[in-house]
């Protein structure tokens, strides 16, 4: 009876952690020019200079300026205490593509990226594959 209980509980925790939803980002388009987007289904996103979006965490997003496509080694910033913001219905970071091509962590601050740059954690900035 012991080992019923155990399974399903196992079951049910799997079952919970499958149905997390994946982190979202902020993403400041600081860079002085328009760009756009692109999400691994296609979808095409414009952010004109000085606006940010919140977009699901994926690691194929590309970012096209010029009318190039630009990838990035995405990844979340460490530690994850000074640049996550933990919540319902998802944890969130920010970032911000800046004039040298370069993506920054960024904090959150009154839910959206914070002005200023903080020291960059490891990893950071990401520069265009």
């Amino acid at each position: 009876m012991k080992n019923i209980v155990l399974l399903i509980g196992a079951i049910l925790s799997l079952a919970l952690i499958s149905c997390s939803k994946p982190p979202h980002f902020l993403l400041l388009n600081n860079s002085g020019r328009d760009v756009v987007v692109e999400t691994l289904d296609g979808q095409k996103i414009a952010i004109t200079s000085g606006q940010w979006i919140e977009l699901e965490f994926s690691p194929a997003l590309k970012v096209l300026w010029d009318g190039k496509p630009h990838g990035y080694g995405w990844r979340y910033p460490s530690p994850p205490s000074d640049f996550m913001e933990y919540g319902k219905p998802t944890e969130r970071f920010a970032v911000s593509l800046e004039p040298d091509g370069a993506v920054y962590a960024r904090k959150i601050m009154d839910g959206k990226p914070a002005a200023t740059l903080p020291n960059q954690p490891p990893g950071f900035p990401l520069a265009p594959l």
